[in-house]
């Protein structure tokens, strides 16, 4: 007896011994208020001198379609006088019934379109000209009324309706979830080559965008949840309503999810709350889903770097891919939170979580460079595989992934641009499967060590800011000389 009152009472000292010197630490992390930034490292970036974003946004689900106001505070941060801005116009690739599934040009007979209806835009109360460009209307040019020199901002105040088209895609809905991917007028990048006007592709993830900050405000029935890019910093419920208070800073762009089904699950690392959304009550699916998300954030924070924000969204939402990035948040299509497809929903969380890290954290032109962003998230599955489950596993993944992207079904380079393809499955060859490969050669001929360096160095170089082939492939030729 007496012993068991010992191991007892040395029990009691260790709980309380560990509280004390965890205060700050393990045991602070279920109540901790996590900041919008976990890092004070901007990577140079001054935050103060970026593009802002407050939207503010009424959401009639019934009705299928959102009321808008939107100031883009803009800055001109090129070394030319500006008397124009372009912005991409995204939601407009869905005026037409035809959207690619594959390789396949899909005609859904239920189809209902989406699109942005602008009532105004505007600086000062005093109305601008615009243009809506490109056969797929998704490109927009404001003429400004004053010239915007270097350094100088400008406000622009859009107003308009938002229609969400019947379609699981990045932007649209289904029976569970309305996606918001891609969803409002966003600034195109102005670089070395100029303004990036480039239209829709229906083939890979055609966007490019600069760093910026967000605040924004969503009005909903009070029976939806929503999911966020970004904190909810703010809740307000009246009149049968839910006022969503979101800000997010230097990310490259805003996605959100909103559902009356969705259950909602949270774990807190250290430095990052993850915030789990659910369709689907299979506590063991659940569970199986958390605990891969926490694994893949702790290995590619050691491989790559830290992972910037202080909070993540995964979602399970109706989507007709696989899987689909957003900063700050991720898309998993729902028909794979299956007992029987466990492995495979374990990839696209892995791979779309690598995102985080490359698309989302280092950007690049997914159109000029797709490779930068999918062909380092498809190869950071053979990270997480090898780090998690081991060196053998992670090598069947790597063979069974070039297989399923045929990498050798076409004639195009690992580098080639969306322009290049024609269809989807020379697209992912070259982009995914090439590309991954590309970065396998380097592991086998100068280890993994370097490799890993490599990858650190490229994050850290490129952090909040965004990069070229050119540019990896420089960095990779200093490091070997």
């Amino acid at each position: 007896m007496k012993k068991y009152f010992i191991v007892f009472f040395v029990l009691i000292i260790l709980v309380s011994f560990g509280y004390v010197l965890f205060g700050n630490g393990i045991y602070n992390y279920i109540n901790k208020d996590y900041d919008v930034l976990n890092t004070d490292d901007y990577n140079g970036v001054d935050i103060n001198k970026l593009d802002r974003y407050n939207i503010d946004l009424t959401f009639y689900p019934q009705e299928k379609y959102c009321s808008v106001k939107q100031e883009v505070s803009y800055i001109n941060k090129e070394n030319i006088t500006l008397n124009k801005i372009f912005f991409h116009l995204y939601p407009n690739a869905f005026r037409k019934n035809r959207m690619f599934i594959g390789d396949k040009k899909v005609e859904d007979k239920d189809y209902e379109p989406g699109y942005i209806e602008f009532t105004s835009i505007k600086i000062n109360e005093s109305n601008l000209k615009y243009n809506i460009l490109e056969s797929d209307q998704t490109i927009l040019e404001v003429e400004l009324d004053q010239e915007v020199k270097p350094g100088d901002r400008i406000n622009l105040i859009m107003d308009y309706k938002l229609v969400i088209p019947k379609i699981e895609h990045r932007f649209g809905y289904g029976p569970n979830t309305f996606n918001f991917g891609n969803w409002y007028p966003i600034a195109v990048v102005y670089d070395e080559y100029g303004w990036n006007t480039k239209k829709y592709f229906q083939i890979g993830d055609p966007f490019y965008s600069d760093v910026s900050n967000y605040k924004i405000k969503i009005e909903t029935p009070e029976n939806y949840i929503i999911a966020t890019s970004g904190k909810i910093v703010d809740t307000k419920n009246e009149n049968n309503k839910t006022e969503w208070i979101i800000e997010a800073n230097l990310i490259r762009d805003f996605a959100w999810v909103a559902s009356d089904k969705f259950n909602v699950e949270t774990h807190n690392l250290k430095d990052t709350q993850i915030k789990l959304y659910f369709l689907n009550n299979n506590s063991d699916l659940k569970k199986y889903t958390e605990n891969i998300s926490v694994e893949a954030i702790k290995i590619f924070n050691n491989v790559f770097g830290q992972y910037p924000y202080g909070y993540l969204s995964i979602v399970e939402n109706d989507f007709l891919g696989g899987g689909m990035e957003y900063p700050t948040l991720i898309y998993l299509n729902n028909d794979y939170f299956n007992s029987n497809r466990k492995i495979y929903l374990s990839e696209y969380i892995v791979h779309e979580l690598a995102h985080q890290w490359w698309y989302g954290v280092v950007g690049n032109n997914q159109i000029k460079d797709p490779w930068l962003d999918e062909g380092l998230a498809t190869y950071s599955q053979i990270i997480f595989n090898d780090q998690y489950r081991g060196e053998r596993y992670a090598d069947n993944v790597f063979r069974i992934l070039m297989n399923n992207y045929q990498v050798n079904s076409n004639s195009k380079e690992y580098s080639a641009s969306i322009e290049d393809f024609n269809t989807w499955k020379e697209y992912s060859s070259s982009a995914y499967g090439k590309g991954a490969e590309f970065l396998y050669l380097i592991e086998k001929e100068y280890g993994e060590d370097i490799l890993y360096e490599l990858l650190k160095t490229y994050y850290n170089k490129y952090r909040f800011k965004n990069a070229e082939t050119k540019d990896f492939l420089e960095l990779y030729e200093s490091m070997l000389n």
